[in-house]
């Protein structure tokens, strides 16, 4: 069911086909049943040939009535009775000529048949008001005569009402799903129809009479309270089909049949004969709105067969379907009006996503999406579209298991969609509809998805008057970002949303600073930053107090609830891991000013969840709900642990006040990056990234690589004192340059990705109203954060190893990686089993006869070595043995790898040098072995920006990613 905006633009649209088509006819015959339901009743039509006068510019007139002088006459029927002669002309002409038009049949009107007092004058186009009154004035000035002027918005709004609906869907062949809602609660019009029709004065057979059972109907198909009337509507309306000459009218009477019955009963049996009638004139449709009616009604024919609650001839169905289609694709072969194509490929869409009967057939989301983008290419060119209308629908595809949402173009769809919104109704609009389509998708669990829409979301919002609509949504990318276990984003855009909250005087926004600032506590409680989390909750309990008084604390209390909850995890916490740290929860606790009472009803529901845990239990429960250790921001260093994307993220610092918000903005920046990234194929190793934070005394931030074969270190230097330019750019710089450089990616590709990034908005999402570090220091200052003694204080049960759950949507990628294929892998394997032996044919047939080179063999089989990874290493050793024997100190790089190849591919002589045993063990194998894998990341098209690389995480790699482990080809015996 469309809203009543829907419902006007289509109405609308359809008086602009009046127009496209000249069809003045049709547009007389509504304008005058229009007049007679909102001008005055006593109308006929101005009939008569041209030879006899014509109508005499008047498409319609008053005929006289004196029931107005009666005693009735306050009554409103009587209202709509004209005391005095009243004119109307319609015309279907173009606003350029108008203007012309209207004043040509006024005189028209004037000097021709009795003299009338007022004219009503109606158009397709749509006049702008100040030419409108212009032409009032003339009309007034030179006739003196009354003119009203209903222009095509005017009169859409009009027929948008329940009781002259039914002359749109007449005249301008409204489909029957685009019904304007009943938006009050008062059903006093129901129970009124009801009393009306089950004593009518006449058989039902016309529109009027279909409109207003269609309305009671519906609303006993979907209303509890009226479901027992649906066999009396159902019947009601069987008679209209049954009464009615009209063939246009009998096909309308189905569809509600069946649209009831199906939402009714649950089933169509016993309709099938009228189902079979309504579908046999497909091939003769040529309004839109009944070929969309048509369409509807497959659809729900499907879902009927599909549940077996309904029986039509083998193959019936399928020929509806395949007729539907067709007539479709004819209408768009020959279709140039944007309005009328926008509509048709939306219907072919529909049908690629309900295909068949049964399960024959899968949705095509691909040929689907081809007829969207091709509607949104043509969106712009039409006025009258329902595009809020095709947006919903996006949005209500969206929360259904299609997944339209992962497809490749999806998110180019929406932001051509939502361009052509802002275009035409304004930002705000289109915020909304990013805003529901967010909320559609965190509802699914797809935070990644879900975050894309809001962050366009709250820019939109970002105006005086939708401040709200701006904090809702950084709130709930606040949410999204916690859900995905990046708590310093999260907390991020909680400080954000409680700055501008706290900022704005009114109410309905400043209502949500006390939320914010819970959501900024909870991400430091996620991430086991206790003393964090009381410092905000402490600062949104003072928020609370000071506007408890002033507005409705429903929503704010409920809040506050969930504060008081995980303070009450934490001192169970505490009382179970560390006693010495209780004191201190309960004087934080203590401040609490105003909610003490809260606790009383909370405590006990947290004691009980998690007091009854032992040990091993209640920790394995903090590895599922913390993303770090508890009480993990105490003692003189803070370190800070996370994963995203397979990499497991170490920062440390001196846990100090102006290093902990430099450090915190830091991985604040460094997590909305990733999140950004997390669809895109970086090809990142999974190893840990080690992160050391200091002071510095210059003015730009310094990152320094760190040599280490176990894991990826940095060192990053931050300036203590305020710089002259702000250091955001930086951040991000350095924040994005390190995610660069643990990618395999060449730089220039990683570049790319980059660019691409920040051209749909990365840098807003890293950068909005505040920096992270000042929006710290506006709520945590320096004498607070000091004045909780964490540095003295150790962290507890720190021997216990801690491991959280990674959310699933931030998992390492682990499918074959680009530019993997069998064949490639084939002939690869093919060179090696051809290339390794030559250096080391002698070499090799020395080895199999030792007993300890054979244990060796044997072990690495078992963990995995394939018969190329041991002739790989065996050549490798070999020949870099004989190299390093012949290559002279003075000998540069590139002289030594030139000496290096020809010895790789040269075949060994018997009478060379033997390589001593020793060199075959198999530390020494792995490690020759792990040493080519540079080359073989290289030959895939990938670069180690790290001096000492991680060389198990490239393996790793390798192995999942690229089958280094496990591909294998048919090969000759070498002994192994």
């Amino acid at each position: 069911m469309a809203t009543r905006n829907q419902v006007t633009s289509q109405i609308r649209f359809g008086l602009d086909q009046l127009s496209a088509h000249n069809e003045q006819h049709d547009f007389e015959h509504l304008c005058r049943h229009l007049s007679r339901l909102r001008i005055c009743s006593n109308i006929l039509p101005a009939t008569g040939p041209v030879s006899a006068g014509g109508d005499q510019g008047r498409d319609f007139e008053t005929f006289r009535t004196y029931l107005n002088m009666s005693p009735i006459s306050a009554s409103s029927f009587i209202g709509l009775v004209s005391g005095e002669p009243i004119a109307f002309a319609c015309t279907t002409t173009d606003l350029d000529n108008l203007t012309q038009k209207i004043k040509s049949d006024v005189v028209t009107i004037k000097n021709s048949g009795e003299a009338v007092s007022d004219i009503h004058y109606f158009c397709t186009a749509d006049l702008p008001v100040g030419r409108r009154h212009e032409i009032q004035q003339w009309a007034n000035d030179t006739h003196n005569v009354h003119l009203e002027v209903y222009d095509g918005q005017a009169i859409s709004e009009l027929l948008s009402d329940r009781d002259t609906f039914w002359i749109a869907e007449n005249y301008l062949h409204i489909p029957a799903e685009l019904y304007p809602p009943d938006l009050t609660t008062d059903a006093s019009w129901y129970h009124e129809s009801l009393e009306l029709w089950k004593n009518p004065d006449h058989a039902p057979d016309n529109y009027a009479d279909f409109i207003q059972i269609k309305s009671a109907l519906r609303h006993s198909t979907v209303t509890d309270a009226a479901r027992t009337d649906l066999p009396f509507w159902i019947k009601l309306m069987i008679s209209i089909g049954v009464n009615t000459p009209l063939l246009s009218l009998k096909r309308k009477t189905i569809y509600e049949v069946t649209v009831a019955s199906l939402r009714g009963y649950g089933s169509l049996l016993g309709h099938e004969k009228e189902i079979q009638t309504y579908f046999n004139d497909i091939p003769s449709l040529s309004e839109l709105s009944e070929i969309e009616d048509t369409s509807v009604l497959i659809t729900f024919c499907i879902g009927a067969d599909r549940q077996n609650v309904v029986q039509f001839e083998e193959g019936e169905l399928s020929s509806w379907i395949k007729q539907v289609v067709d007539k479709i694709e004819s209408e768009l072969k020959v279709t140039k009006n944007p309005d009328r194509r926008c509509t048709l490929l939306r219907l072919r869409a529909d049908r690629y996503l309900i295909p068949g009967p049964r399960s024959a057939n899968v949705p095509d989301i691909t040929m689907a999406m081809e007829c969207w983008l091709e509607l949104a290419s043509l969106v712009d060119q039409t006025h009258l579209f329902p595009l809020d209308n095709f947006s919903d629908e996006l949005t209500q595809l969206t929360s259904l298991p299609l997944d339209i949402n992962k497809h490749k173009d999806y998110r180019r769809l929406t932001r051509q969609v939502d361009e052509a919104l802002e275009k035409r109704f304004g930002s705000f609009t289109a915020a909304d509809k990013c805003r529901d389509r967010a909320i559609t998708l965190f509802e699914k669990g797809q935070y990644l998805d879900a975050l894309n829409e809001i962050h366009d979301a709250k820019i939109k919002w970002f105006a005086s008057e939708t401040l709200e609509g701006s904090v809702l949504a950084t709130r709930l990318a606040s949410r999204c970002y916690q859900e995905l276990g990046l708590t310093f984003a999260a907390k991020y855009y909680s400080m954000i949303g409680a700055h501008v909250s706290i900022n704005c005087p009114d109410e309905p926004v400043s209502k949500h600073a006390s939320p914010a600032l819970v959501d900024a506590a909870f991400s430091d409680y996620m991430q086991g930053a206790f003393c964090g989390f009381f410092e905000f909750s402490d600062f949104a309990s003072l928020v609370y107090r000071a506007l408890s008084s002033e507005q409705n604390t429903k929503d704010i209390i409920t809040e506050i609830e969930r504060t008081v909850y995980h303070a009450t995890i934490i001192r169970v916490i505490a009382l179970r891991f560390a006693p010495e740290l209780l004191t201190f929860v309960d004087e934080r606790i203590s401040r609490w000013e105003g909610i003490k009472e809260l606790f009383s009803a909370v405590v006990p529901l947290a004691e009980k969840e998690w007091s009854d845990n032992n040990v091993p239990d209640l920790w394995r429960k903090l590895e599922e709900n913390l993303i770090d250790r508890p009480f993990s921001d105490v003692g003189p260093n803070r370190v800070v642990h996370f994963r995203a994307l397979g990499i497991t993220w170490e920062f440390s610092w001196e846990n100090d006040y102006e290093l902990t918000a430099s450090s915190e903005e830091f991985i604040a920046v460094l997590q909305i990056i990733l999140a950004d990234f997390y669809n895109i194929d970086l090809c990142l190793p999974r190893t840990m990234v080690q992160v050391e934070m200091r002071s510095s005394a210059g003015d730009k931030i310094q990152l320094e690589n760190l040599p280490s074969n176990d894991l990826i270190r940095y060192r990053i230097s931050i300036p203590t004192t305020i710089p002259k330019d702000p250091l955001d750019a930086q951040v991000f710089g350095i924040a994005s340059a390190i995610l660069g450089y643990v990618s395999f990616l060449p730089q220039a590709k990683f570049m790319l990705h980059l660019e691409s990034a920040l051209r749909q908005g990365l840098s807003g999402k890293t950068f909005f109203v505040q920096s992270y570090r000042n929006l710290f220091s506006r709520f945590i200052v320096a004498s607070d954060f000091n004045r909780t003694g964490r540095k003295i204080k150790s962290i507890p049960q720190i021997g216990l190893p801690f491991e959280p759950i990674s959310h699933n949507q931030s998992e390492w990628l682990s499918s074959l990686g680009p530019g993997y294929s069998k064949e490639n892998a084939i002939q690869t394997l093919k060179n090696r089993y051809e290339v390794a032996p030559k250096p080391i044919r002698f070499t090799l047939l020395s080895l199999l006869t030792n007993a300890e080179f054979r244990k060796t063999v044997a072990e690495l089989k078992t963990a995995g070595w394939l018969d190329w990874h041991i002739l790989t290493a065996v050549a490798l050793a070999t020949v870099n043995y004989r190299v390093n024997k012949q290559r002279h100190p003075s000998q540069g790089m590139t002289e030594y790898q030139r000496l290096f190849m020809d010895t790789l591919n040269q075949e060994e002589d018997v009478s060379w040098d033997p390589v001593p045993l020793s060199l075959f063990n198999k530390e020494k194998l792995k490690f020759h072995l792990f040493s080519s894998m540079g080359s073989t990341l290289k030959g895939l098209g990938f670069e180690i920006h790290q001096p000492t690389p991680d060389f198990n995480a490239i393996s790793d790699f390798l192995g999942r990613r690229y089958n280094y482990w496990s591909d294998d080809i048919e090969h000759p015996d070498f002994g192994f």
